[in-house]
């Protein structure tokens, strides 16, 4: 059955995958451009003081912190 259909469809398949994935780089580079590294998790004074520090090393507890102390000072 598998031998009925033409390679058309793999290669549609392939060209579509192919596609996506460089609309997603294109636009990834377009982002980091034009916000730069920003963090989802730190306030404007912890990034101006913490230039060049990662926060990917937070852990859950650390992240589930910060997001409840956001989203009580934005009520």
């Amino acid at each position: 059955m598998a031998a009925s259909r033409s390679p058309g469809l793999a290669i549609a398949t392939a060209a579509g995958i192919a596609i996506s994935a460089g609309a997603m780089y294109a636009m990834h580079k377009d982002v980091k451009a034009v916000e730069g590294n920003a963090s989802a998790y730190k306030t404007e004074d912890e990034k101006r003081n913490t230039a060049g520090i990662s926060d990917k090393r937070l852990s859950s507890s650390d992240v589930q912190q910060i997001v409840s102390t956001n989203s009580t000072r934005a009520k």
